[in-house]
């Protein structure tokens, strides 16, 4: 069970020319990990459960995108801001947070999934209308 609870189900990356030291995201079962690198060898991480994310927004353009958390942690920040994503990670992203936070709040029964048909019911799940 600890085991799958670790499975990734999605890591992003920012876009390297545009971040000299890529910041990353990175989705399992249980949690969100951010990574913020700010230099060589170091880095700041900020891991939640799904249960504590409020709502996750996207702005995207013609290449690059951004991500927006927002949590209910108590800490100085609640908002976890992740720029210069690819357009098609940053909507893949944000179907997919979405569609986690829909299937907890509504209790759906995901430990029998597989990883790809837990991302594939997640993205259906989180997917706008207009999408």
């Amino acid at each position: 069970m600890v085991k799958r609870s670790h499975q990734v189900l999605a890591n992003v990356r920012t876009v390297f020319p545009l971040t000299l030291f890529p910041d990353s995201i990175v989705v399992d079962r249980t949690k969100i990990s951010i990574t913020y690198r700010s230099f060589f060898w170091s880095s700041r991480v900020i891991s939640f459960q799904v249960e504590d994310v409020l709502n996750v927004s996207s702005s995207v353009g013609p290449l690059f995108g951004s991500l927006t958390i927002a949590s209910r942690v108590m800490s100085t920040v609640d908002h976890f801001p992740v720029n210069f994503l690819w357009r098609s990670d940053a909507i893949f992203l944000k179907q997919l947070i979405q569609g986690h936070i829909i299937a907890k709040n509504n209790k759906l029964e995901t430990d029998q999934l597989s990883q790809s048909e837990m991302v594939a019911m997640l993205c259906e799940l989180g997917g706008d209308a207009e999408s």
